[in-house]
């Protein structure tokens, strides 16, 4: 944390000494991505970097966002408290995690470590409303034009808990695979912080894949309701063109709140025809 221009509060990430050549590369790619987009109300802010000339340290300065992650949100708030977000306030965050995501795809960028550790809350009027901020783009990367998912080079990080299984498998990364760790993050949402699978046991590569691949998938949080249930399990199809692109998951949840204009703009940009399965969660969710 720091000051920018002696009274703006900003966040500063700053490269450690003496780390590898890989971290580095992370952290450079991160910096190279959050040039290239555009500000978006639902992705945290760019303001600039710098590269330390006496230790080749690399920082990188972002806007502040004063609620912390939303991990530690959900966690420090147990979903059966009275403090905890009602459906329509849990809906709207993630309503902020669809748009941002949605502008990432626009621009070709697949974040492949979304999860509710690398999502920023920014707390308004004592916590009467939060925006969600997408953050931290150190594995994310840019496809290339007309390419329908991205293949990178190293792939030990990976965040298996919340990675599809042709990211899993064969190293395949796309808006789908996003998607599919959208639908974790939902989970989580939903299941005030928990870590998943850690009730089923998973612990390796190996493990995941063949519980998916025998059917398996995370059990519903006992707070969330069957259709939002339901929407998850769509963005956990095995077969990544099977799973709901996120405008058509925003169009869909959207439905239950009135949405800012110009988040509605940017959507339609995108806007793709509404799947049935999603079309019969709104006429459920609207009849409820």
């Amino acid at each position: 944390k720091g000051k920018w221009n002696i009274i703006t509060e900003v966040a500063i990430k700053v490269t450690k000494e003496n780390i590898s050549e890989n971290q580095l590369n992370n952290f450079i790619r991160e910096v190279q991505l959050m040039q290239s987009l555009m500000n978006h109300p639902n992705i945290v802010t760019f303001l600039g970097s710098s590269v330390d000339p006496s230790s080749s340290q690399v920082v990188l300065v972002l806007e502040y966002v004063n609620g912390g992650s939303l991990l530690q949100y959900l966690q420090d708030h147990s979903i059966s408290d009275p403090g905890f977000p009602v459906l329509e306030h849990a809906l709207q965050i993630i309503l902020d995690i669809l748009a941002g995501m949605n502008h990432l795809a626009l621009h070709q960028i697949v974040h492949r470590d979304l999860a509710c550790r690398n999502l920023l809350i920014e707390i308004h009027g004592g916590k009467q409303y939060i925006r969600t901020k997408v953050a931290d783009f150190g594995l994310s990367a840019a496809m290339e034009n007309n390419k329908e998912y991205y293949s990178p080079l190293n792939r030990k990080e990976v965040p298996i808990c919340w990675t599809s299984p042709e990211a899993l498998i064969k190293g395949r990364y796309s808006s789908s695979s996003d998607v599919w760790s959208f639908g974790i993050v939902m989970w989580e949402i939903f299941s005030g912080g928990e870590i998943p699978y850690k009730r089923v046991g998973l612990h390796t590569m190996d493990e995941m894949v063949r519980f998916i691949q025998s059917g398996g998938m995370l059990a519903c949080p006992p707070q969330c309701p069957p259709a939002i249930y339901a929407l998850m399990k769509e963005c956990w199809k095995w077969n990544p063109a099977d799973r709901p692109t996120f405008a058509a998951l925003y169009t869909a949840l959207k439905s239950m709140l009135s949405v800012p204009p110009e988040m509605e703009q940017e959507i339609q940009q995108n806007n793709h025809s509404i799947p049935h399965y999603i079309q019969d969660w709104m006429d459920f969710s609207l009849q409820n």
